[in-house]
């Protein structure tokens, strides 16, 4: 089973996101409590500012980034399209969609992300408390 998510905005080490990563683990899957994780990885994630993966081509080259954080199955199929493209295919959908830019220059360490994140975490707890009070039919 592979499990991944966002476990810090900040910078970490593997070994503390492993931790943070099994805690969540086991919320969705209290049945593997005796089980131990035998790998674990981190690295960037690429994010855009409209949160929607891009595909296009810009001075000969062709790309496909921006996962936001659902890279594993998306990429793929992505990747799939993309190369298709390439081969002289058909561009994907999402070589239509516009490209918004950084609003101005930006160049350095995101000391952002970390309020961006609580403020994620804090949309993602109101957004649960709202579903349990009225849940759907």
């Amino acid at each position: 089973m592979i499990f991944g998510g966002r476990a810090s905005f900040l910078p970490t080490s593997v070994d503390h996101t492993a931790a943070i990563l099994h805690k969540g683990l086991l919320e969705v899957h209290p049945h593997l409590a005796g089980y131990r994780i035998e790998y674990a990885w981190g690295g960037n994630v690429g994010f855009t500012f409209d949160r929607m993966p891009h595909v296009g081509r810009r001075d000969g080259v062709t790309y496909a980034m921006g996962c936001c954080g659902t890279g594993v199955a998306l990429m793929t199929s992505l990747g799939t399209a993309v190369g298709r493209w390439i081969g002289g295919g058909e561009a994907p959908a999402l070589a239509r969609l516009d490209f918004p830019l950084v609003p101005a220059p930006y160049e350095g360490r995101p000391w952002f992300l970390p309020f961006a994140g609580e403020l994620f975490r804090l949309q993602d707890r109101l957004t649960a408390r709202s579903r349990a009070k009225d849940p759907a039919p």
